[in-house]
């Protein structure tokens, strides 16, 4: 009996496709629903007592969520770890090799789909865009690096042309730099 990690993705019509992972070909598969198994080998381990040899047994592994969202992986071969996004191996294996300066997006916006009829390759322009369409473009106070909220940047704004720089970064508890990007409107563009 199938285990609720093992069963194929039932929402789509299409079959489970399994391809091998591009550089761990004969270690590792990746599906066509966004899923990595481990395939049967034989392992070598050195010991006080001499080299040893075991099987290891394949598996379907169990990704975790990075802090931004997205599923991540570590992978294994002669006894170095990699980390890998998910996302990012199905796109090598279903889609072929990332050109130059682009980047893997998920067509939904959700980063746990890793359904390869869900990624593209994509510049970073076109990432944006997709962020911005699918409403999950943190801006504003919504970022983490926001010092300043909208209220804030309203008033700098209308207060600029009157006061100095440094007399607004002080009374704002900003920097300088923050409070010359939000008059030149270098940030916080959308207000």
């Amino acid at each position: 009996m199938l285990t609720a990690l093992e069963r194929p993705n039932t929402q789509s019509s299409d079959h489970e496709e399994w391809r091998a992972v591009v550089g761990y070909e004969g270690l590792y598969e990746v599906s066509s629903f966004g899923r990595v198994r481990s395939l049967d080998r034989i392992v070598e381990q050195n010991s006080r007592w001499g080299r040893k040899s075991f099987r290891r047994s394949g598996r379907v592994m169990c990704p975790y969520v990075n802090r931004r969202g997205y599923r991540s992986i570590v992978l294994c071969r002669c006894a170095h770890q990699k980390t890998f996004m998910v996302a990012a191996l199905v796109a090598a294996s279903f889609i072929g090799p990332r050109p130059e300066g682009y980047h893997v997006c998920h067509n939904d916006g959700v980063p746990n789909n890793n359904a390869a009829s869900n990624l593209r390759y994509d510049t970073i322009v076109g990432n944006f865009a997709d962020k911005v369409q699918h409403g999950t473009l943190k801006r504003g106070s919504e970022s983490n690096l926001a010092r300043a909220t909208e209220e804030q940047v309203r008033v700098i704004r209308s207060m600029g042309k009157f006061s100095t720089w440094e007399v607004l970064a002080e009374h704002h508890g900003l920097g300088i730099k923050a409070v010359r990007g939000i008059i030149n409107k270098t940030t916080w563009r959308h207000i």
